[in-house]
């Protein structure tokens, strides 16, 4: 959940990678700038690397799933959407939707159908949907559906129209980072 914990273990582990050169042969290192220097550059960039690599690694495990869930939310919503459109409740549609689905959300609509079932009301579940996942847009559409359903029973439209949001959301940012990557490639290049 949180990368940065793994600060904790590495940078000391870096610093103990970094101490026993330096212990090992201290007259190697305190012998002159330019001897110490060529001793030590290998084991500073293997500190670096022992600090640096596993925040790496796991921001990069969490950055992936982020991608998966917000790349799930479009369908969700269309199909919590075509499943309220039946005559279902809010509810009634994620205990449906739980039957089928069997991606990246599904623990999340668990909880949500958990919450609901156990009296939390619409505008609680999905809020504490969108605060567990930390995702902007959809912070956004959870106000939007909340607002939708405390105004009325039928929430279809608000989900449709959410589902092609996320869904032109998703597309603006794979364009932004596409235009991007260019620009990285051709200042790379010069």
């Amino acid at each position: 959940k949180e990368p940065a914990l793994c600060f904790y273990i590495s940078i000391p582990a870096a610093v103990i990678a970094l101490a026993i050169p330096v212990l090992s042969d201290p007259d190697t290192v305190f012998s002159g700038y330019a001897k110490a220097f060529g001793y030590l550059t290998d084991y500073i960039l293997l500190a670096v690397a022992i600090a640096l690599l596993p925040y790496i690694m796991f921001y990069e495990v969490q950055a992936h799933k982020m991608r998966k869930i917000e790349r799930a939310i479009p369908d969700f919503l269309k199909n919590l959407s075509l499943i309220n459109e039946t005559g279902f409740s809010l509810s009634e549609s994620l205990r449906i939707l739980l039957r089928s689905e069997s991606g990246a959300l599904r623990s999340h609509i668990e909880g949500m159908y958990t919450d609901m079932s156990w009296g939390a009301s619409t505008k609680e579940a999905f809020t504490r949907f969108a605060n567990k996942l930390k995702i902007n847009m959809l912070s956004r559409l959870t106000a939007l559906i909340t607002k939708a359903s405390e105004s009325s029973g039928d929430i279809r439209e608000v989900l449709d129209i959410a589902s092609v949001y996320t869904n032109i959301n998703l597309q603006l940012k794979k364009d932004k980072f596409t235009n991007m990557l260019i620009y990285v490639i051709i200042i790379y290049i010069t």
